[in-house]
């Protein structure tokens, strides 16, 4: 076994003590997306091969963990490396960003001025082509909707649909949720109806991460404009945990519409149930060792171009009428044993994908591009529109680390941020009109 990598682990405490004292020094609230990002890595990392490690959890999927402990050798330096340059890079970008002059930012100052009529209508538009999706994808509505259908060819969660484009269109709605709220319409009641039909429907579909995604927003949201103070904080994060651990043990007895098995009691929701749930760690261990074993080679940016090129394909085109997967899904799940009765539901994080998929190099580009956007996210501005778009890109943030694939995840983000770009581009015609009309 690798002796412990005590200049990795020395050198990363150096930074994070660094990164607490200038955290503590200009204030949390200044750095909320550095807070957030760090701590889903902390989550996603680090907590469970450190629990792994104490509890004496010695396999995952028939590979040995106890004869090689995650956080010694290659994997706790990959760990090490990503956040010493996760960290440099981003405060290397908020020293660079105090240097530049601030801008009065007038057009994002107004961006949410009197705009709620035109979330509404992207609200109304994305919910009549989601239904038409579904009703094109043989899924009967009236069905979809009964409390007492128990088919399987019914259920969303799992559902094979028309059209993948307007399946990822509903990221957009956690956003656009979000703004028709903060925007203030003079109708209450039209944002009601929206969050609840949203909130069933997203149970019904065990749509988890996008309720995570909205509560995030709203967190975001109270702490930079509300100010709120630390007690509601954290009152405000125990609920929010409380809140994902009930959807996490109900999320699909409600889905399979077996409601007899839907629980109150968060006890069940026990230890080992939170390190299943966060259990990328493993899945990167295991698909190293796999690599190794085989000897095969990183995807490098082929496997992302092979995915793009099949992407222009038809799907009849190749045999049984399926498009191969991307290798970073691929690399991940074929070492689970033949036979196996479950496969493994967390993927490799963000971090870990660009390691397999890059090695050294790619861990440091990606960690050094992910430092600036994060600085970029806590960047302080008067202007309530800039605000609204770094508090989207922090919750984004839940996405990208936890769930490691690139592309799958660049298109997320286009989907997520659609309503916003549409407030912009609505709101420089409104700009442009608004004068000639006097």
């Amino acid at each position: 076994m690798e002796a412990f990598p005590w200049f990795w682990y020395g050198l990363q405490l150096i930074a994070w003590l660094a990164a607490i004292y200038i955290i503590g020094r200009n204030g949390w609230r200044k750095s909320w997306g550095l807070i957030v990002v760090a701590g889903l890595y902390f989550l996603y990392n680090w907590f469970v091969p450190v629990s792994d490690w104490f509890t004496g959890v010695s396999s995952y999927f028939g590979y040995p963990l106890s004869s090689d402990p995650v956080l010694l050798g290659e994997i706790g330096k990959v760990y090490a490396f990503g956040s010493i340059i996760l960290i440099c890079s981003y405060f290397g970008t908020a020293s660079f960003l105090k240097q530049k002059p601030k801008s009065k930012q007038t057009f994002f100052n107004e961006l949410l001025l009197d705009k709620s009529f035109i979330i509404i209508g992207l609200l109304a538009f994305t919910w009549s082509v989601i239904l038409w999706n579904i009703h094109a994808s043989g899924i009967s509505l009236i069905a979809l909707f009964s409390l007492q259908n128990q088919s399987e060819r019914d259920i969303l969660f799992s559902a094979d649909f028309f059209s993948s484009g307007i399946d990822l269109l509903t990221n957009c709605l956690p956003t656009a949720i979000f703004l028709l709220a903060i925007s203030k319409p003079k109708q209450r009641t039209v944002l009601f109806l929206f969050l609840g039909f949203w909130l069933a429907f997203s149970l019904l579909a065990g749509w988890r991460y996008r309720i995570i995604l909205l509560l995030l927003m709203f967190l975001g949201w109270g702490i930079r404009k509300s100010n709120w103070s630390l007690l509601k904080l954290v009152v405000c994060g125990v609920l929010l945990s409380i809140s994902v651990a009930w959807l996490t043990l109900n999320r699909m007895a409600i889905a399979k519409r077996q409601f007899h098995l839907i629980t109150n009691d968060l006890r069940q929701f026990n230890f080992e149930i939170l390190t299943q749930e966060l259990s990328n760690s493993r899945t990167f261990h295991a698909t190293l060792q796999h690599l190794e074993k085989h000897k095969l080679e990183r995807g490098g940016i082929s496997s992302w171009i092979h995915h793009l090129a099949n992407k222009l394909v038809p799907k009849a085109d190749f045999e049984n009428g399926d498009r191969p997967k991307p290798w970073i899904l691929t690399v991940t799940k074929e070492w689970i044993p033949p036979g196996w009765p479950y496969n493994p539901n967390p993927a490799v994080s963000q971090m870990e994908e660009f390691y397999l998929t890059f090695g050294w190099v790619g861990l440091l580009i990606g960690m050094s591009l992910m430092g600036m956007c994060v600085a970029l996210f806590d960047f302080p501005s008067q202007s309530v529109g800039i605000q609204v778009f770094q508090i989207i890109c922090i919750a984004l943030c839940f996405q990208w680390i936890s769930r490691g694939f690139f592309l799958y995840q660049v298109q997320i983000s286009v989907a997520v941020l659609l309503p916003f770009a549409l407030l912009c581009l609505s709101h420089a015609y409104l700009r442009n009109v608004r004068p000639n009309k006097a």
